[in-house]
């Protein structure tokens, strides 16, 4: 799998904004569904809420979810992002994790959006 393309771009927001934005963006209703990997179920250690286009079906792992409609808060950063790199956006996964030291690895979902 090839690296992604980041671009890191520092005080993006303010860190007032960001924490404000973290504050409402927590309140989101996380789900921590049960997801399949090698043929055996788990509960993976993070929870997940998915905002998007309404026509969007994400799958993963024998899970599959319906987007959200987008809250305010996620449409001003939508928006912002957008503006900044000239791309829109249709779909976004937030990921919780609720033990600091919790990480996610590289995944290859083979879904086109």
């Amino acid at each position: 799998m090839s690296l992604p393309d980041i671009t890191y771009i520092p005080n993006f927001y303010s860190e007032e904004e960001s924490n404000e934005m973290f504050t409402k963006l927590s309140k989101c209703p996380f789900k921590q569904p049960n997801i399949k990997v090698w043929g055996k179920s788990y509960e993976p250690l993070r929870k997940s809420c998915i905002y998007g286009d309404m026509d969007i079906e994400y799958e993963y792992s024998g899970h599959c979810e319906l987007p959200l409609s987008s809250n305010r808060t996620m449409l001003k950063i939508k928006s912002d992002v957008e503006k900044k790199i000239g791309s829109e956006y249709k779909f976004v996964l937030l990921n919780f994790y609720e033990i600091g030291h919790t990480e996610i690895g590289a995944q290859n979902t083979m879904n086109p959006l």
